[in-house]
């Protein structure tokens, strides 16, 4: 087996055991893509996975923001690599008024908060049971910290999980939450598929920075 292969093989696996226990293959699942190389290379690794005539029940959604200027470069992008793969594609403006909240957290919290209300209802109105999401072990490392650093209590310290109640008989999953960011884009870079870059990530006024 060639170390390329090996690199596919291995993250598929990776995501495989971080899928919980009630994931059921027979039930519509939602895929969150932003377009970034852990969503997308969730996507992938997804799709890999799944057994035969599961690709009608996946479901891709993309939730678009007024945050960045690229933003519509990054809804065209999903969209077009959902259609190369056969899914349907559910994508949604998620304007945030102007000022939203306090600093770079403030917004970050309004955004999160638009894209699961769009994610929970997407999910119910299509049946899908679980959502998941490309959270890394970096991110875990990043949410740990910045709660840290606001004086989080014991709880705090526990991180996400990788698996929680999203909403009244929808899920929400991280697969990828044991692994750490540069295995999403290598497993890309071996199949050879393309993500986008979010340029906010160097942006100073968001927390996570």
């Amino acid at each position: 087996m060639s170390s390329t292969e090996e690199t596919l093989r291995a993250f598929e696996a990776a995501v495989a055991s971080g899928l919980p226990a009630s994931w059921d293959w027979q039930q519509p699942v939602l895929i969150a893509v932003s377009g970034g190389g852990d969503s997308m290379a969730l996507l992938r690794a997804v799709v890999a996975i799944a057994p035969a005539g599961f690709r009608r029940r996946l479901l891709v959604a993309h939730a678009e923001h007024d945050l960045r200027a690229t933003a519509a470069r990054d809804r065209q992008f999903v969209l077009a690599q959902a259609r190369r793969l056969g899914l349907a594609c559910h994508c949604r403006r998620l304007p945030l008024a102007a000022g939203t909240g306090t600093g770079g957290e403030g917004v970050e919290g309004a955004a999160r908060q638009l894209r699961y209300r769009f994610f929970t209802e997407l999910a119910h109105a299509h049946g899908a049971r679980h959502v998941a999401v490309g959270h890394t072990l970096d991110d875990q490392a990043e949410t740990i910290l910045h709660r840290v650093l606001r004086g989080t209590g014991i709880a705090g310290l526990a991180g996400m999980p990788r698996a929680r109640q999203l909403a009244e008989g929808v899920g929400l999953v991280r697969p990828l939450l044991g692994l750490r960011r540069w295995q999403p884009r290598a497993y890309l870079q071996a199949g050879g598929h393309l993500w986008m870059e979010d340029e906010s990530n160097a942006d100073s006024r968001y927390a996570r920075n």
